[in-house]
C-alpha cells in the first residue's frame, strides 16, 4: 500500500492586486506579494521541511493560455516560492484568478 502524502500549503488569490496581500483562501500561506506584473512571491506561514516539494498551479485569464513557472534566477526554498505567470505569447502577465498547492 502506497503512503499518503498531504497538501502542505495551498492558496487561491487575485494576481492583479498590488503589494502584499493575504490569499483570498488558503492554508499555510502567510502572504502573496505581487512584485511586478506577473511576478509573485508566495510566503509560507510555517516553512516546508526543505525545498524538495512539488507544486501545481491553475488559473485563468481572458488573455488565453497562461504558462506558470518558478521565477527565473530564483530557486524555491522552504520559506517561500517565487512564481511567474506568462501569456501564451511569452509576456509576463497578471492573472485575476490563480490557485496553487504544494505537496511534500
Amino acid at each position: 500500500v502506497a503512503p499518503v502524502f498531504g497538501i502542505r500549503a495551498w492558496a487561491a488569490f487575485d494576481g492583479t492586486l498590488t503589494g502584499t496581500n493575504a490569499p483570498a483562501a488558503g492554508g499555510n500561506v502567510a502572504s502573496i506579494t505581487r512584485n511586478s506584473v506577473g511576478d509573485y512571491t508566495i510566503t509560507f506561514s510555517i516553512p516546508m521541511q526543505d525545498a524538495d516539494y512539488a507544486f501545481a498551479i491553475s488559473g485563468g485569464n481572458t488573455a488565453g493560455v497562461l504558462l506558470y513557472k518558478q521565477k527565473d534566477g530564483q530557486n524555491k526554498n522552504a520559506s517561500y516560492f517565487p512564481l511567474s505567470s506568462y501569456s501564451s505569447a511569452g509576456v509576463l502577465t497578471d492573472v485575476a484568478s490563480i490557485s496553487i498547492f504544494f505537496i511534500r
